[in-house]
């Protein structure tokens, strides 16, 4: 945490592990040119992938596995070049706040690829106040208790397409948008 740059990638590579009470990877206030990724399993008390403040140059996403207790993969007044899940998110108990969140971010896509799967979620994929210059799509399997792909708040947001191609099972809407969308 802090105003770091790191030339390259932040991985959690194929065959690592993260296991712990807090997020797998935190990242706040930081610079980084490359891609933030899990190709191995994180299991963490919190969050999987959290950004905070945080530019990516490159691609942020899970290929593999995450389990968590809060979010599978958290951005918050962050950008990245585009967020991909083509593993599973789900939940170690109980329910995700969500599998995926984005507050207040800067993207130019937003996926849940063939083959991708969140599940044990509140929400989905849950967005607010942040703009995604592209698509935000879904071709995997999302099943959540209330929404499964959420657009919702008061701030000026943007998304250049909504688009399911994939199976959404959801509580009350499987698509949302709402507020100033």
């Amino acid at each position: 945490n802090g105003a770091w740059t790191i030339s390259g990638d932040v991985a959690n590579l194929s065959g690592g592990a993260l296991r712990g009470a807090g997020d797998g990877i935190s990242l706040t206030g930081t610079t980084v040119t490359g891609a933030v990724a899990n190709e191995g399993t994180i299991d963490a008390g919190l969050t999987g992938i959290n950004l905070n403040g945080t530019k990516v140059s490159g691609n942020a996403g899970n290929a593999t596995q995450i389990t968590a207790t809060q979010y599978g993969i958290s951005l918050t007044g962050s950008s990245a070049a585009n967020l991909i899940n083509s593993g599973s998110i789900t939940a170690a108990s109980g329910t995700l706040t969500a599998g995926i969140s984005a507050v207040n971010a800067q993207l130019a896509s937003l996926a849940n690829q063939a083959g991708g799967s969140i599940t044990k979620a509140t929400d989905g994929i849950s967005l607010s106040a942040s703009t995604i210059t592209g698509a935000v799509a879904n071709s995997g399997t999302i099943e959540a208790v209330q929404y499964g792909i959420g657009l919702t708040g008061t701030a000026a947001s943007s998304a250049g397409a909504l688009v399911n191609a994939g199976t959404i099972t959801a509580g009350t809407a499987g698509l949302l948008a709402n507020g100033a969308w």
